[in-house]
């Protein structure tokens, strides 16, 4: 890996700043593409960095204040013991980066995408993570508290909030140990399921995390423990439509089952047992039974089978 001198940097850089004047002013310049170098003790303030190409670099004991990383990209970079103060950095791509012992302090790092990454001992203290994605990232060392982290998405996160009670955004998605992903929302009754390590925590400490009612956290809890999924992903639901007609075709009357999610032999299975119980009120009768289906949180049943019974 190459180390980046002051020179070749300086002269990237003039150009960088004719590539960002030029899509106003129409002049020629080049995109600053950094990847692959290897930077140290180097200090950039009010630096012009948008849309930078970062990736593959390996950033070791250096500061950045108050410079504009918009849309940059720092894909599979090592970053560590570096500091960035009052940056913006909005919708950066930082795709598996490992960061180890770096601050981001009060940088605007809204939408950018933190997939897969490892950020040990980082700091995001006071720093705006709206709509951030921390997917299938380890932050399990990671300090995140006074951030904003409104809207941001941790499906798969590794970050255990038993340690940091007071760190829970307002809306965030997560994931379970079986693959479903879910929702919580703060301040809101109980809708969604919570994040499996809130499993270990009394009442009361989700009362505090969650700034809900004690009767929320309690039923959140409850539901929880017992297992209990809302609208997942992977659930499939059936039910039928049963309508009974006589001799002559005229419909006598008609039902719809509850819906169910057994297996669908155990779900046959009662459905044989009401069409038996029918037949015993009835003699002469026609049985119509409409078989229907709908899988994850749709709304939509679909019809699977359908069959008449003859007495």
């Amino acid at each position: 890996m190459e180390f980046l001198s002051e020179e070749i940097f300086n002269t990237k850089y003039i150009n960088h700043l004719a590539w960002l004047d030029g899509i106003a002013q129409l002049w020629d310049g080049w995109q600053l593409d950094l990847s692959g170098y290897s930077i140290q003790g180097f200090e950039f303030k009010n630096y012009k960095l948008r849309e930078a190409g970062l990736h593959l670099m390996k950033i070791d004991s250096s500061f950045f204040n108050g410079c504009d990383l918009t849309y940059a990209r720092l894909n599979s970079s090592m970053i560590k013991d570096t500091a960035f103060n009052a940056c913006q950095m909005q919708r950066m791509q930082n795709w598996c980066v490992s960061m180890e012992n770096v601050t981001l302090n009060n940088c605007d790092l809204t939408g950018s995408d933190f997939k897969y990454s490892s950020l040990v001992n980082v700091s995001m203290c006071y720093s705006d993570l709206t709509g951030c994605s921390f997917a299938y990232a380890d932050m399990d060392t990671a300090d995140i508290r006074l951030a904003n982290i409104m809207e941001a998405d941790f499906t798969g996160t590794r970050y255990d909030y038993s340690k940091n009670l007071d760190v829970l955004p307002d809306l965030c998605y997560f994931t379970d140990m079986d693959g479903r992903t879910y929702m919580i929302q703060k301040n809101e009754a109980v809708t969604y399921p919570m994040p499996e390590n809130f499993a270990y925590l009394p009442a009361e400490k989700l009362n505090k995390a969650l700034h809900i009612s004690p009767e929320q956290a309690q039923e959140m809890y409850n539901a929880f423990v017992a297992g209990w999924v809302n609208e997942s992903v992977d659930i499939v639901r059936y039910k039928a439509e049963i309508k009974v007609y006589n001799a002559k075709n005229e419909m006598l009357y008609g039902f719809t089952t509850d819906e169910c999610t057994e297996s669908y032999a155990d779900f046959e299975q009662r459905i044989h047992q009401i069409c038996a119980a029918e037949r015993k009120k009835n003699k002469n009768i026609i049985i119509d039974v409409r078989t229907l289906k709908k899988s994850g949180s749709g709304r939509k049943y679909e019809e699977i089978d359908c069959v008449q019974d003859y007495k």
